[in-house]
């Protein structure tokens, strides 16, 4: 009999052994499956970073709280710069136009 008992332990300790290889396999496939997920998380935030901050220093996300107007709507005053001097001199012609109209009508109704 302890030959058949001794041959049952062998067995179950195989068994048992064979067990314990898969259950460690299977850790240390999740363990690295985990690791490369947060590697991977971190390189994502690394390059959110180095994306936020180009759009920072090259004030991209800035420009969408800009007016697309060239003109304060506020204070009514023309923007400073190119587009800003464009309508002025645009706006300034078109008062010449009406006080001209305004002229010729006023001659042409005999008043």
């Amino acid at each position: 009999q302890t030959d058949f008992a001794m041959e049952e332990m062998e067995k179950r300790r195989k068994h048992f052994e064979r067990k314990q290889e898969m259950i460690e396999k299977r850790r240390v496939m999740a363990l690295e499956r985990e690791e490369k997920r947060w590697s991977d998380i971190r390189e994502g935030e690394t390059k959110q970073k180095s994306k936020s901050e180009c759009s920072r220093t090259k004030g991209l996300k800035a420009k969408t709280n800009m007016s697309g107007l060239h003109y304060n709507l506020i204070s009514q005053e023309y923007n400073e710069g190119e587009e800003g001097e464009k309508l002025k001199l645009k706006d300034l012609y078109m008062k010449h136009r009406m006080e001209i109209r305004k002229n010729r009508m006023k001659i042409n109704s005999g008043t």
